[in-house]
């Protein structure tokens, strides 16, 4: 009887027992005088795994284990992985993309196996991704899928802004026309991002206003949080000047001078313009933000109608301006406020700050991969757009796509950096540390020669040498011909070059 599916060779005897276990065979046996003798062969348990389903979130684990078959060298698999999932011996990873089924699978030395289904849910999400917000606004952001509990952060904050660290209830700074970055985080330190986008500062138009003594103007607010404007005379250098609830202005007496009219938002955005009345030297934009190495084109008016010149007062960002038109370019110090200086032929002078925003920030500054897991890395600030990525070190074989979607390479135990530059030329790095799985055997240390395993595999200062080369060929014969015999050194060149950081390829 053959219930387990086993084979017998006819001649020598040999019997091996098939697949399906808890079962029994019987082997006969015949001689030239057709006397016969029999035996039952007691085929035990299969390889069994425990749990045989489990459920993890995104980069959790799991720990499995075995009984049965052969019980001796099991094997340890991801058979399907659709999740980005890994093994550690008997643990289980889970890799980054949710709602998948992954599938651990056993193998004995005979052969036998034994799988489980991993279910692993939905990934952490933050909704929304994507928020508009005034300056000064306010945004909730909510955090779904992955383990709870969660943890929100700033990330990238180019406004200035605040958040909650246990509820994402988040509120904008008072920096306008940047993006802050909002990064929440799961127990398993699984991580979704969500950009704000804080609009633009607010303004007043006309921008250039000159008028007569006693003259009109209507005044109009646009950007800030868009309700609630609140006008008033910051200055009123004509000596009676009023403004209206609606922006209707009136210059006082006194020309030739400058005005300077103020508009406040419910949020408590401010904005100001210089009104020249009766020829008073004014300049527009009065105050302005710009990104490090922005340009800013200012336009005079007013006063003596010739003989404009500019000047920087200070100039902490390494900024310049032309002296004769009035452009100006900021240095590539961020968060710093430099001063233009306007004058005029009749010796008029004012003054105009101008405030040089965050710089380009990556987020996360740093991160730590196993082999090809991916990292999405978001930015903001600078000139907030025309962002280019690239590797500006790749030794771990890695990929970068153009939305900053990071893929580890192959090989671990190396830091590999990717940098992000804006349309400015303005750049920030971070860097990522590719790690083995967790539990597997740690990398060889620096300046350390391994002869193990009967191979030569030289890491640290001692490869950069030149005689290194000559050393591993020296010891590779050596040990190959000590063992020449067997398949071990081939199969552990193999282990270990797949393995090593940036091992010496040669032919054992």
């Amino acid at each position: 009887s053959n219930a387990s599916g086993g084979t017998i060779d006819a001649a020598s005897g040999a019997y091996t027992a098939g697949a399906t276990p808890n079962t029994k065979d019987t082997v006969k046996v015949v001689d030239s005088l057709g006397i016969a003798a029999q035996v039952d062969v007691t085929v035990n348990e299969g390889v069994s795994i425990e749990p045989t389903a489990a459920t993890v979130a995104p980069v959790g684990a799991q720990r499995f284990g075995v009984a049965g078959g052969s019980g001796t060298g099991f094997v340890w698999s991801v058979s399907s992985n659709p999740s980005g999932g890994r093994m550690s011996g008997s643990l289980y990873a889970a890799g980054p993309n949710g709602s998948t089924t992954d599938v651990v699978t056993v193998t004995d030395s005979l052969g036998n196996s034994a799988s489980a289904n991993v279910t692993v849910t939905a990934a952490i999400a933050i909704d929304p991704i994507s928020a508009s917000v005034p300056v000064k606004g306010s945004e909730n952001f909510n955090a779904t899928g992955g383990a709870p509990p969660y943890s929100f952060a700033l990330v990238v904050d180019g406004s200035g802004a605040n958040i909650s660290s246990t509820g994402g209830a988040y509120t904008a700074g008072a920096r306008a026309s940047v993006l802050d970055v909002v990064v929440v985080t799961d127990a398993n330190g699984a991580t979704a991002t969500a950009t704000a986008n804080v609009g633009a500062m607010i303004s007043i138009a006309p921008a250039t206003p000159m008028t007569t003594p006693r003259g009109a103007l209507a005044f109009s607010a646009n950007g800030g949080n868009a309700t609630g404007y609140a006008w008033s005379v910051l200055i009123d250098a004509s000596k009676g000047a009023t403004i209206g609830a609606k922006g209707d202005y009136t210059a006082g007496v006194v020309g030739p001078s400058t005005d300077v009219v103020k508009v406040t938002d419910s949020l408590g955005n401010a904005a100001g313009v210089a009104v020249s009345v009766g020829g008073g030297l004014a300049a527009s934009p009065m105050d302005t933000s710009v990104s490090p190495r922005g340009v800013v084109a200012f336009t005079a008016f007013g006063g003596s109608g010739e003989g404009y010149r500019w000047s920087l007062v200070t100039s902490a960002s390494g900024g310049a301006i032309d002296a004769a038109s009035g452009v100006y370019t900021a240095g590539a110090t961020p968060d710093v406020i430099d001063v233009v200086r306007l004058t005029d032929h009749g010796g008029g002078a004012i003054a105009m700050n101008v405030r040089v925003g965050p710089g380009v920030a990556i987020a996360p500054p740093s991160a730590t991969l196993m082999p090809a897991t991916k990292q999405r890395f978001a930015v903001g600030g600078g000139s907030g757009a025309g962002y280019a990525w690239s590797l500006a070190s790749n030794r771990s074989g890695a990929s970068l796509a153009a939305d900053g979607t990071y893929t580890a390479g192959a090989i671990p135990g190396v830091t590999d950096v990717v940098t992000v530059t804006d349309s400015m030329g303005n750049s920030a790095s971070a860097t990522v540390t590719v790690v083995d799985a967790p539990g597997s055997n740690p990398s060889l240390p620096p300046n350390k020669i391994d002869a193990g395993c009967s191979c030569i595999i030289i890491t640290g200062a001692a490869r950069e040498t030149a005689w290194a080369p000559l050393l591993a060929v020296v010891l590779g014969t050596v040990i190959f011909a000590r063992r020449r015999r067997s398949s071990r050194l081939r199969d552990c060149w193999r282990r270990r070059l797949r393995s090593e950081t940036t091992p010496m390829r040669m032919r054992p």
